[in-house]
C-alpha cells in the first residue's frame, strides 16, 4: 500500500488524474492526447501515440524509481504480456 501511495502521489504531481473506477489507472491529456498509465505493483503499462511521450516517461520512471535497487525495463513493440494478458496493438484484439 505504501508504494501504491507512493506511486499514485508522483504520478498525480506529473499532471496524471486517478480513474474514480479503476484506482490503477491514471490518464492526462499530452499535445492534445490522452496519456494512460495502467499500473499493478510496480508493473507498469504506458501508452501514447507519441512515443516520444512514453520515451519521456520512461526517463522519469528511471529517475524516480531506478535508483531503488532495480533497472527500470521497458519493453517496447505492438505485442505484450502483461498481467497474464497477451496485448496485440496491430490487430487490436487481446486475448487471455
Amino acid at each position: 500500500m505504501l508504494f501504491y501511495k507512493k506511486l499514485r502521489g508522483d504520478l498525480e504531481a506529473i499532471g496524471f488524474d486517478v480513474n474514480p473506477y479503476e484506482p490503477c489507472v491514471c490518464n492526462r491529456i499530452i499535445k492534445g492526447k490522452q496519456h494512460t498509465v495502467r499500473f499493478h505493483v510496480d508493473d507498469l503499462l504506458s501508452s501514447h501515440v507519441d512515443s516520444r511521450v512514453n520515451d519521456k516517461f520512461a526517463k522519469w520512471l528511471s529517475k524516480m524509481y531506478g535508483k531503488h535497487g532495480k533497472e527500470v525495463k521497458c519493453v517496447r513493440g505492438n505485442h505484450h504480456e502483461y498481467l497474464g494478458m497477451t496485448l496485440d496493438f496491430v490487430s487490436g484484439k487481446q486475448e487471455e
